[in-house]
């Protein structure tokens, strides 16, 4: 799931960034968190510093994770370098995610 406390539409670069590692979010939509609230999560992972300070309680007492990006839709310039901060948050997010992922197959965890 993923949710936000400031639903927009997902940015054309954000699509763009995820197609690089043959991702497709081109039919995906920006959700508001309040959609989620009280449903029973195993992690919570906040992306940007406001979310993690709104970020309601779950039950449950969810592994709650946040990894600090910058956002990329606030660089400006060229359309290239705009597209590079996108990529550049694709890959750590995907460098994390699956370090995410590899962590919790070693304990033996539904994956």
């Amino acid at each position: 799931f993923s949710a936000g406390n400031e639903p927009t539409t997902v940015h054309p670069l954000a699509i763009r960034a995820a197609a690089a590692f043959d991702i497709d979010i081109s039919g995906q939509q920006s959700e508001l968190l309040d959609a989620y609230v009280g449903q029973k999560f195993d992690f919570i992972i906040t992306v940007c510093d406001r979310m993690r300070e709104v970020c309601p309680t779950f039950p449950g007492d969810p592994h709650q994770i946040h990894w600090s990006f910058p956002d990329p839709a606030e660089v400006s310039g060229p359309e290239e370098a705009r597209f590079a901060a996108f990529l550049q948050t694709a890959r750590e997010l995907n460098s994390r995610i699956s370090y995410l992922y590899l962590m919790m197959q070693r304990q033996g965890k539904a994956v």
